[in-house]
């Protein structure tokens, strides 16, 4: 009995790795012919029957791009605003999110539910009152227009709040403060290295959606 059902075990373990397999060669085969159509030239795109590889390679594809259209400096453009909007989100999330965890003050519970409910609305709905604030301030069509959007979270708060909460102790930071140290220190030193994991995936939410 023991073993048949180690062989069973055996065969369900293969099909279930073939079956993922199959998945992932249907996900992977539309980026590699896109990849391989990019060094066809025009007469190889719509031949039939269709070609993985290309019989004559070409760069003329990716050349025609950057004479066509200045897309190094889109790419630049977009890479900069990006990690801009990154280094924004993770900073002003971790000093909210620590505020809201370690700090009383009136009123903090409400503000901070204030915060979370704007992440439940959907960017439809403000969509046109924030481009018409654009065009009230003449910010329409530049990079600071495109980047003020992207420099604020409120669900970004909300999980480095959760993270501080339960991750660091709050003894940490009565002891910096019985050491002398600054609430700045303490901030950097002490919270910010605490909260490493959950700024990287911050970080890496932030940069894709900007």
């Amino acid at each position: 009995m023991v073993g048949h059902r180690s062989l069973a075990s055996r065969l369900l373990t293969l099909l279930a790795h073939g079956m993922l397999c199959l998945g992932a060669a249907f996900m992977v085969l539309p980026i590699l012919w896109m990849a391989a159509t990019s060094f066809k030239p025009a007469t190889e795109v719509s031949v039939w029957p269709p070609q993985l590889l290309p019989n004559a390679p070409t760069l003329e594809n990716y050349r025609g791009i950057f004479e066509d259209a200045p897309f190094g400096d889109f790419f630049l453009n977009s890479l900069s605003l990006s990690l801009i909007a990154t280094v924004s989100v993770a900073v002003t999330s971790l000093i909210a999110g620590a505020v809201f965890a370690k700090y009383e003050c009136p009123g903090r519970n409400i503000l901070f539910m204030a915060i979370l409910a704007t992440a439940i609305v959907p960017f439809e709905s403000y969509m046109i009152p924030r481009y018409l604030q654009l065009i009230t301030i003449g910010w329409i069509n530049t990079f600071q227009g495109i980047l003020l959007p992207t420099l604020f979270m409120s669900f970004r708060i909300f999980l480095l709040r959760q993270h501080i909460s339960s991750a660091i102790p709050t003894e940490l930071l009565e002891a910096g403060r019985v050491d002398g140290a600054s609430e700045w220190w303490i901030l950097a030193r002490v919270i910010a290295p605490l909260s490493a994991p959950a700024l990287s995936a911050i970080g890496i939410f932030a940069f894709i959606q900007a």
